[in-house]
């Protein structure tokens, strides 16, 4: 959200209709939040910290659209191209939640049409990965409470970088470089809720 703080501001307000700015948000809250849960998908989507899946091996001989793999290959899931294929996602590149909400008209989407990118990253089949449901859950709850608490910020005397320009790690997980920014709270609300949930722990 850093990287694009109009969508932030858009999360922030959503949750704020919910809760009020009188309390933190609750894990109960996520069914009356559609643009925060787009967003959340859309930041597993854009660009995935998991490019590529665990590797599996077939036990059997397979043939898949035509093609044989023999019984043993290694078998690798490029999640980052499939959340990024311009064939399925128009314009990949471009950070749009909207995406993944329902409108109607000539010009309307459907996003049961897309592949579901809190689903995607966590593998197939008997191999999934065992912790999905959990690190969706929270990392979904963490993000929403840090937008709805905080304003994200470039350092003093820096500026906010351009989400083309952003480079990252070329690893196993995709970290961004040199990525700094500061947290302030949104507002006395915010502070508030924080001072008293500190206060509670």
């Amino acid at each position: 959200m850093y990287l694009f703080p109009d969508i932030a501001e858009k999360v922030s307000q959503e949750i704020r209709g919910v809760t009020h700015g009188n309390r933190m948000l609750q894990i109960a809250d996520r069914r009356h939040l559609p643009f925060t849960e787009a967003v959340w998908k859309e930041s597993l989507r854009w660009n995935p910290f998991i490019p590529m899946g665990i590797p599996h091996v077939n036990n059997q001989d397979e043939v898949i659209n035509g093609y044989r793999i023999p019984k043993g290959s290694l078998i690798g899931q490029n999640l980052g191209y499939m959340l990024i294929d311009p064939k399925v996602w128009g314009d990949p590149d471009v950070f749009r939640p909207e995406r993944f909400l329902f409108t109607e008209g000539p010009e309307g989407s459907d996003p049961s049409t897309l592949p579901n990118p809190t689903e995607v990253i966590f593998g197939y089949g008997i191999r999934v990965c065992p912790g999905m449901y959990l690190a969706n859950r929270t990392g979904f709850h963490i993000a929403a409470t840090m937008v709805s608490l905080f304003h994200i910020l470039p350092l003093e005397g820096e500026s906010r970088p351009d989400p083309a320009n952003v480079t990252y790690t070329d690893m196993n997980f995709r970290l961004p470089i040199n990525f700094r920014c500061r947290f302030l709270p949104r507002d006395e609300k915010a502070e508030n809720l924080l001072r008293t949930t500190s206060l509670s722990q």
